[in-house]
């Protein structure tokens, strides 16, 4: 069978915009690395697995074809293949030496740092005194064994799959990203994104069904970050009050709570409570390993 897919005509009023992009013209990737190495030192971040003693630092360029072949999946050999001037053997040691995850997240925040003091990303914020941040999972087929990789209960099939969980805020900085198995729920590292995370301090934090449990609840509340889920099929979900149900249904609340919270259990467990959080704080362990 063949497929056609057909002709999309646009309206009249998509001129003006068609013009704009034809006056910016194409933008060559290295030259917008380059750009904005310029500004933000974010290479400066990315350091020798031996430290920044490590001597023979290679060049801004060996480190784009790194970035650009990491973030792309484009093998090492093939990527000094279609770059000029760049050394295969320095290439593979950028790769291997220098972009380990801390490297890489530390220059990330070097970019969401410079970001955060421009004008217009601030425009898409809500409030000066509040922040608002997202996070969700993607799920992505794996055609290779992976230790993340696993049968996804969301999506049945015979393929392995992975999730990659990313978190972003209102100025659409993408502060953190999480590879996990397919077959665990978001919620169990939803809290681990705000505990390794420098740059963005959320007020407020959402997600679907699938980044909620109620101790999500509660950690986030010790770490002063207001959860607010987007839950499915909110009506059968079960719903917890310091106050008794009677007293919301005098006030005339449509949605009202099921169960009361044991206030004594938690006296009897503050200790523990207050342990956890200074373990996680502290970085001790993470959160999806408790």
């Amino acid at each position: 069978k063949k497929i056609d897919t057909p002709l999309r005509t646009r309206p009249e009023n998509f001129k003006p915009l068609d013009t704009y992009f034809e006056r910016a013209g194409y933008i060559n990737i290295i030259d917008l690395l380059s750009e904005v190495e310029k500004n933000t030192f974010y290479l400066s971040e990315i350091e020798h697995l031996g430290g920044k003693h490590a001597k023979g630092r290679p060049s801004h360029e060996t480190f784009f074809a790194g970035l650009v072949g990491t973030g792309c999946n484009i093998k090492m050999d093939k990527m000094a293949g279609i770059s000029k001037g760049i050394n295969p053997s320095t290439l593979q040691l950028v790769i291997q030496l220098y972009l380990s995850s801390d490297s890489l997240k530390a220059a990330n925040d070097c970019l969401i740092n410079f970001k955060n003091q421009l004008v217009l990303p601030g425009q898409h914020l809500n409030s000066d005194q509040e922040l608002h941040t997202v996070s969700d999972g993607q799920n992505f087929f794996i055609q290779v064994e992976s230790l993340n990789s696993s049968y996804s209960y969301k999506v049945p099939g015979y393929d392995k799959m992975v999730t990659v969980n990313t978190a972003m805020d209102e100025r659409f900085s993408i502060f953190n990203s999480q590879v996990i198995s397919a077959s665990q729920k978001e919620a169990a590292y939803l809290i681990d994104i705000h505990l390794k995370n420098s740059p963005v301090k959320s007020t407020i934090h959402s997600t679907d069904t699938g980044g909620y449990t109620e101790a999500v609840f509660g950690v986030l509340n010790m770490l002063d970050i207001f959860y607010a889920p987007r839950l499915k099929n909110l009506l059968s979900q079960q719903l917890y009050s310091f106050s008794k149900r009677r007293e919301y249904k005098s006030l005339g609340y449509k949605l009202l709570p099921e169960y009361s919270i044991n206030e004594k259990l938690i006296e009897e467990n503050w200790e523990d409570i207050l342990r956890l959080m200074v373990t996680l704080k502290s970085g001790k362990t993470t959160a999806h390993n408790i």
